[in-house]
């Protein structure tokens, strides 16, 4: 994930994540580290208009680097089944561009 993308463009992005893989794990390099209250607040802002509750977390790897994962916090069936027919669809466009179907 660049982050010096735009917080729209991130935005976009994170929410596409959510949406397919019901999580986003970013590592960011010792010199990024500012960078952890900008992607939690966008993953938290990507969770809403998703209609989601998420988990946001960041944790050092112990070299300088730091972890941040925002998490979808138990979505209801109806979510659920949502954002797995939401994935797919993302999934098959994906495919398709890259010529794989």
């Amino acid at each position: 994930m660049e982050l010096s993308q735009t917080d729209e463009q991130l935005l976009e992005q994170l929410r596409t994540r959510l949406e397919i893989d019901h999580q986003v794990l970013v590592t960011l390099d010792t010199w990024q580290v500012d960078e952890v209250p900008r992607l939690r607040k966008l993953g938290r802002q990507a969770a809403r208009q998703l209609r989601l509750k998420v988990i946001t977390h960041a944790s050092n790897v112990g070299d300088g680097r730091v972890n941040v994962w925002i998490v979808i916090n138990e979505p209801d069936s109806e979510d659920a089944e949502r954002l797995q027919q939401r994935g797919e669809a993302l999934l098959a466009e994906l495919w398709k561009k890259q010529g794989l179907t």
